[in-house]
């Protein structure tokens, strides 16, 4: 029998990894108080089987842009606030069109050179909320919240642009507020896009 995560678990082993980042926030592409600003297109793939979240009942896959601010608390550590204005889910019973504000923290921890290029691998975390025309899954609600993780890969271009592109699982449920029943939906997601410098 499966049961929920301990809510007090997840916080310490947050508090704890945020410690071990900040031990390690020195030098790097990015440094404290730069700002950051991207444009990034995604596609979502439904995932159909077991995954660590449970009731997994959507397979709508999609596609969105968004629009991300990132700014730097330490050496190589932003926090990030996206905005998706237009997300659309391919659904059995139509297209549900959806909208998505989420919040969170980026770490860059391995940067090298390609070719004289500047390339930062890093990793994300963030959460936020989903609202929508139509219920998401089919057998949810229209208000969904959102977990993403993930990692991507920066390219820098010129002296403020950059390249980014990635991978994220996502885990979307409405946590049985907005609905008796809570099917959830997880998706595979790669994303792609441009990170410009803000000076």
């Amino acid at each position: 029998m499966r049961t929920g995560a301990n809510p007090h678990r997840i916080f310490a082993c947050l508090v704890m990894t945020l410690t071990v980042l900040l031990a390690g926030c020195s030098g790097g592409l990015h440094r404290k108080g730069d700002m950051q600003f991207s444009m990034t297109g995604t596609y979502g793939h439904a995932i159909k089987g077991e995954t660590p979240w449970t009731d997994a009942k959507g397979r709508g896959d999609s596609a969105s842009a968004s629009l991300g601010l990132n700014y730097f608390i330490e050496d190589r550590l932003a926090l990030m606030a996206e905005l998706t204005p237009m997300r659309i889910f391919n659904q059995s019973d139509g297209d549900a069109y959806t909208y998505e504000l989420s919040l969170g923290a980026r770490y860059h921890f391995l940067e090298f050179d390609i070719a004289a290029m500047p390339v930062s691998l890093y990793g994300e975390i963030m959460g936020g909320f989903m609202h929508g025309n139509d219920s998401v899954p089919e057998e949810g609600s229209n208000f969904n919240f959102t977990q993403d993780t993930g990692v991507g890969i920066e390219m820098k271009l010129a002296e403020n642009v950059s390249w980014v592109t990635g991978y994220r699982f996502q885990h979307l449920s409405n946590g049985n507020f907005f609905n008796d029943d809570n099917p959830s939906q997880n998706d595979h997601q790669v994303y792609t896009g441009v990170a410009i410098e803000l000076r």
